[in-house]
């Protein structure tokens, strides 16, 4: 059997443990997420850009909205800007769907609340 000196099996060693760490943790999800991102995240401390308006069409800003919507769809809230989801760009989603009002009727007739389509 060969002998392998320290510096060599430490190697090995290293190699095997990055090439394990890469496999058991997979590749990192690019926003936009499916999630809201937490507190902290740098993303919600940077100034977002602004878009031009006839971009909204394009395919990677659809792609964008969609998934504003989905998030907010699943998490049941009624607004959620980009950043929240990742992106830094200056864009948000809000929806005040009718049957959010038969929640609470007499806080809603209090504060005036009426219903709102999706608008981004």
């Amino acid at each position: 059997m060969v002998q392998l000196s320290p510096v060599v099996r430490l190697t090995r060693l290293t190699k095997f443990k990055i090439m394990y760490q890469k496999w058991f943790s997979g590749t990192p999800k690019s926003p936009p997420y499916n999630h809201i991102v937490q507190i902290g995240d740098p993303v919600l401390r940077r100034k977002a850009k602004t878009i031009d308006p006839s971009a909204i069409p394009e395919e990677p800003m659809q792609k964008l909205l969609s998934r504003l919507y989905h998030v907010m769809r699943t998490s049941g809230i009624a607004g959620l800007s980009a950043p929240q989801l990742g992106v830094s760009l200056r864009v948000f989603a809000i929806q005040f769907p009718s049957k959010r009002n038969y929640e609470f009727p007499l806080l809603y007739e209090k504060r005036q609340m009426e219903y709102i389509p999706l608008q981004v």
